[in-house]
């Protein structure tokens, strides 16, 4: 069963709001329960990584970066990692 555009984009928009409600709560309680806040990236990484996984099984894409641009994501990563906590 194919969903027409403007289904998929008012389903996209309600499940965005609904876990733009529950990231505070998630973030509140991680926060209270981790040991560090190197825990707390962690899991929130790791979180993002499985949603970022699930989208591109679903859309059947590859997900590749090329090959000079490797090294400048790491260091973007780590960085906002350590910025954002």
């Amino acid at each position: 069963m194919e969903l027409a555009p403007k289904h998929r984009g008012v389903i996209a928009v309600l499940l965005a709001s609904a876990l733009w409600g529950i990231e505070p709560i998630l973030g509140k309680y991680a926060a209270l329960t981790a040991d560090s806040s190197l825990q707390t990236t962690f899991f929130r990484t790791l979180a993002a990584l499985l949603v970022a996984a699930l989208y591109f099984t679903i859309r059947g894409e590859q997900f590749t970066v090329p090959k000079g641009s490797r090294w400048p994501l790491v260091f973007i990563c780590i960085s906002s990692g350590v910025v954002a906590d």
